[in-house]
């Protein structure tokens, strides 16, 4: 198990669009949490694996200050969508079909947020 907890405000990584991040997992469970944030308005925002060239894609155009929340832990799989008023849906509608619950496996992992267009962190 991972010992890590994560509590509200605790920031483990920041990613900038564009920007590789290395991220190292050195404990046994594969499963990740990601929360991001678009600084300007986005078409197809992705969270993308440099090694393995997995992504998970949320189709659309969304405004700035729309957050996404993805859970890939085994068994606790979900997306969430806040869009800039607060309101949250289930974003696993807006995922792409070609997407994959990104793992972080045990080591390095290399990744990166992209979108098909106008994307600002």
């Amino acid at each position: 198990m991972w010992p890590l907890e994560i509590t509200k405000g605790y920031e483990f990584a920041t990613l900038k669009s564009g920007e590789i991040v290395p991220v190292t997992n050195d404990g046994d469970v594969s499963g990740r949490y990601v929360l991001f944030s678009l600084g300007a308005e986005a078409t197809d925002p992705e969270v993308y694996n440099v090694i393995t060239q997995e992504f998970f894609r949320f189709k659309g155009s969304f405004e700035a200050g729309t957050k996404f929340k993805l859970v890939t832990t085994h068994g606790q799989k979900e997306a969430i969508m806040t869009d800039p008023n607060g309101i949250e849906t289930n974003a696993m509608p807006l995922r792409d079909p070609n997407s994959t619950f990104l793992q972080l496996e045990k080591g390095d992992n290399y990744f990166q947020v992209k979108a098909t267009t106008g994307i600002g962190m």
